[in-house]
């Protein structure tokens, strides 16, 4: 799977350790880039959902994705090859496309 970013800072905060360290501190960086890295492994949205821990569909139409203690992430499909119902909801089995919307830190 592939996740994109709506912001350079975004990305680079979620892909450099240094400087994700330098921002939010070692242990959730460290928790931030290699959630990352393991969601990119999956092929479709679906298989992430269905093994991940953490992971749920919200609202139908985005994915939320806990990061350890540290954050909340929300993804939505991106792109537009994937299926979706009559009503806009997405075919996760066909998402292979995320883009990050959201990243909260966790109280």
């Amino acid at each position: 799977m592939i996740i994109s970013y709506q912001t350079r800072e975004q990305q680079v905060l979620c892909c450099k350790i240094d400087e994700g360290e330098a921002t939010f501190g070692a242990p959730a960086a460290q928790a931030l880039v290699a959630t990352i890295a393991d969601l990119e492994a999956f092929e479709t949205a679906e298989e992430m959902v269905g093994f991940w821990p953490g992971v749920k569909i919200s609202g139908d139409k985005s994915i939320e994705v806990e990061i350890g203690s540290y954050f909340r992430a929300t993804l939505v499909p991106a792109g537009v090859r994937f299926e979706r119902s009559a009503d806009g909801v997405p075919n996760w089995s066909t998402v292979r496309y995320l883009k990050l919307v959201e990243l909260v830190s966790c109280p």
